[in-house]
């Protein structure tokens, strides 16, 4: 059995530089790092972000492992069926995000994903999330195109809305709508 246990400390140099590390089965674990953020255990292992000199340059390490980076920002580091999700941020302007699945990328890269509380899900081995596109300004905007993306593949792009990612009964289900009606799409 594998235990977690994680403790942060915040250590005070000579210089009064900051420096943030974890003391993980009593070893110093990202030392390399100026600051390390999201400390989480994802099927028992120890995963956790890595920030380096630049402020806006991220890394993700997995089980001792870098998996991911450098990128502008890493979001949202989430235990999906014991596997680790997250988001990158590839740029601020223009903002773009992608998002990552046991190591692998999952569609393109979007403005604006797995938000909304009901994405990502995991759907008979298969990722599915929302994505957000032309809404930065806001979501009543004509140009904002809300859609999922479900096992890499861009969905509900013919209808005005589709949001809200649902596993029912191992299928896709989502709320789309078109002109003035709105209704639940199922998957075949």
């Amino acid at each position: 059995m594998i235990r977690f246990c994680a403790i942060l400390f915040l250590l005070t140099s000579a210089a009064l530089a900051d420096t943030w590390f974890v003391v993980y089965d009593g070893k110093d674990i990202g030392k390399e790092y100026d600051r390390i953020q999201q400390i989480k255990s994802i099927d028992g292992k120890l995963a956790y972000m890595g920030q380096i000199s630049d402020p806006y340059s991220y890394e993700v390490i997995y089980n001792g492992n870098k998996i991911a980076g450098p990128y502008t920002g890493i979001e949202e580091l989430r235990d999906l069926k014991g596997k680790l999700l997250f988001r990158i941020i590839l740029s601020y302007d223009p903002w773009k995000e992608a998002v990552f699945f046991n190591g692998q990328q999952i569609g393109g890269e979007y403005e604006t994903t797995l938000g909304g509380g009901h994405s990502p899900v995991y759907i008979n081995g298969k990722i599915a999330f929302n994505v957000n596109e032309g809404c930065r300004k806001s979501i009543r905007d004509p140009n904002c195109k809300q859609f999922i993306v479900y096992d890499g593949k861009e969905i509900g792009k013919e209808y005005d809305l589709a949001s809200v990612a649902t596993n029912v009964g191992e299928k896709l289900a989502f709320i789309a709508q078109k002109n003035d009606e709105i209704f639940v799409v199922i998957e075949k």
